[in-house]
């Protein structure tokens, strides 16, 4: 499968697309110390929205290009998808309740490698493991859409702030339509109790953090932009931890301080 024809758009819908109408993106990872670990995905959307992305997909066909926002609902793509990345798929699920349509996917991997090649939260997705910065710590470090994204959004936000407010407020509310109705969340759990937490995570028990972007979050052109291509950061104790330590954080190499 190409990656034209991935799970990209469909895993990271809210992310990528922000379709108008009601979407529920839910992510949950679980790492151990050895790296190996699971990925679940639940993506709820609503009718409108599918036959929506429908219809422009079919658009997108007929200028030559092969992506399939929908590609997440179909068991087969999916286990095919996956397999050849070196998952395990345990679960797929895809079933209607009312006017809107899930799907429940559940995979495992057996080293981290595994999870750094898994498109299940979309192909451009990085994971990075650092030496933490407490004696003991690990660092793990998450850009859903990549590095480059992050730095990206992180030099439009800053443009944003530096515009007069109407500019500000103008695109704020042409953008901000878009996310009407949309909720996502993101679970890590670890193999340590956790140390410290970038400020878009929050802790949930010893061992795991939560992030969630809803609408009602999303206050300033800045948060909007930001949303759609955030950072990760969470070191917890390594001990036991035997994930091979990246050398550097590649968007920190461009960035003003070490904590984001």
């Amino acid at each position: 499968m190409g990656r034209t024809q991935n799970l990209r758009a469909a895993a990271a819908l809210a992310g990528i697309l922000v379709l108008p109408g009601c979407l529920d993106l839910d992510l949950e990872v679980v790492i151990a110390a050895d790296g190996s670990g699971s990925q679940k995905m639940h993506l709820g959307l609503s009718s409108r929205v599918v036959e929506s992305v429908r219809t422009s997909s079919r658009a997108l066909d007929a200028s030559g290009r092969r992506e399939d926002p929908l590609l997440v609902f179909d068991a087969a793509k999916v286990t095919k998808e996956l397999e050849s990345h070196g998952l395990v798929v345990r679960e797929h699920r895809a079933y209607q309740e009312g006017s809107r349509q899930l799907v429940d996917v559940a995979a495992t991997f057996g080293n981290f490698a595994t999870l750094r090649a898994s498109t299940l939260f979309g192909n451009e997705a990085e994971w990075f493991v650092l030496a933490g910065r407490n004696a003991g710590g690990v660092r793990v470090v998450f850009y859903p859409r990549g590095h480059r994204a992050w730095l990206e959004a992180r030099q439009k936000a800053e443009e944003l702030r530096r515009s007069p407010t109407a500019v500000q407020q103008q695109f704020f509310e042409s953008q901000r339509r878009k996310f009407e109705g949309f909720d996502t969340s993101m679970r890590l759990e670890l193999p340590g109790d956790v140390d410290y937490c970038s400020s878009n995570f929050t802790v949930d028990g010893a061992r795991a953090v939560v992030a969630r972007i809803e609408t009602a979050n999303i206050r300033s052109a800045a948060d909007l932009v930001r949303a759609l291509a955030p950072r990760f950061e969470v070191e917890f104790d390594g001990a036991g931890c035997t994930i091979e330590r990246d050398a550097q954080d590649p968007g920190l190499q461009a960035a003003s301080t070490d904590r984001r």
